[in-house]
């Protein structure tokens, strides 16, 4: 914007530089554009930068304008701006269900990541009781962190101790969350269960008896 009046008008240079973002993958570079003023005071005058849209989970980026080359050497452009692009996008982690046999010794999780997430990122994974008890059914886990490089599709693994026991049980479960993503664009609203199937038997015996005919009843143990 021009602060007063300019007799015969005037032009100025205006390009662009990169700052956190990058001309050609962020946006398209302006060069020595010139923009005209009539010279009129108050006078607004538009540039336009073209911006790319792309679907990479990233941070707010930024690139510089300045002006240059002034016509008439009463201007003075020693100005600057900048321009802040927001990211719009997000990303997610998923965590499926797993089950495993009481003796597998680990339960192994994998988490995915859905689309890349710039300069990678990290979430912890903690366990909480379902129907199986931390320390006698399993090694709970609390909040141990897992990281990713960023990559789509990327997927981390995370082992759980299974303990394994003797006693005859139904199969029991407990439950696997994700919390503290280090990055504001990456949901991790998934949970997951694992599951636990007992493998232990029990039988029940009975004992042979031999009874004398008139004692009138036969008592068998089991």
């Amino acid at each position: 914007r021009l602060d007063r009046a300019v007799s015969g008008g005037f032009s100025v240079d205006v390009s662009t530089s990169n700052g956190s973002a990058s001309a050609g993958s962020d946006y398209t570079a302006l060069s020595s554009k010139r923009v005209t003023f009539s010279g009129s005071a108050g006078e607004a005058e538009t540039v336009s930068i073209a911006i790319n849209n792309d679907s990479v989970v990233e941070g707010s980026e930024t690139l510089n304008v300045r002006m240059s080359n002034a016509s008439h050497n009463g201007i003075q452009i020693t100005d600057t701006a900048t321009v802040t692009i927001s990211n719009d996008d997000s990303a997610a982690v998923t965590i499926a269900d797993v089950s495993v046999s009481e003796n597998a010794g680990s339960a192994t999780l994998t988490l995915r990541l859905d689309r890349a997430v710039s300069g990678g990122f990290s979430v912890d994974v903690s366990t909480s009781n379902g129907s199986a008890s931390a320390g006698s059914d399993y090694t709970a886990l609390s909040s141990k962190q897992v990281t990713f490089s960023g990559s789509a599709g990327e997927a981390e693994t995370v082992s759980i101790t299974i303990n394994n026991d003797s006693v005859v049980e139904g199969s029991e479960t407990l439950n696997v969350r994700m919390s503290n993503a280090s990055h504001s664009g990456v949901q991790i609203m998934d949970t997951a269960t694992v599951k636990i199937n007992n493998d232990d038997s029990a039988s029940v015996t009975i004992a042979d008896v031999s009874v004398f005919e008139n004692t009138g009843s036969a008592t068998l143990t089991l």
